[in-house]
């Protein structure tokens, strides 16, 4: 699959920086919208200084600039890049922005101190 002709779009709210297969690296910037998880947190109890809540997902919500979303179902070629906790949410993605290639950062690449300095391209799912 040939990407170059795709426009991408960053909807998660970090710079990234991706590592191409030959080592030269791209910076994609967020796009402006921002994709989340709605999610309710419920605590649950606080015995022994260790907080224990129960966590449930209650779908997904848009933040910032909504006139990016139009921009994004508008364009045929489109990779949407979400954080990889949203794959399980392909279905309501396509609702969001239609059909488009969804990605999400590929494996991390950390500097000696362990600190994140990339991903290894783009997973496509």
């Amino acid at each position: 699959m040939n990407t170059k002709d795709y426009k991408i779009f960053n909807v998660t709210p970090h710079k990234l920086n991706i590592i191409k297969g030959d080592g030269n690296k791209i910076n994609i910037e967020p796009c402006g919208l921002i994709l989340r998880v709605k999610e309710d947190l419920k605590p649950l109890d606080d015995k022994n200084n260790l907080v224990l809540a129960e966590i449930k997902l209650e779908g997904l919500e848009l933040d910032g600039d909504e006139s990016k979303l139009i921009d994004i179902k508008r364009e045929k070629k489109a990779i949407v890049v979400v954080p990889r906790l949203l794959i399980a949410y392909k279905k309501y993605l396509k609702k969001i922005f239609g059909d488009k290639l969804f990605c999400t950062p590929g494996d991390l690449v950390r500097d000696k101190d362990g600190n994140i300095i990339g991903a290894k391209g783009l997973y496509k799912f």
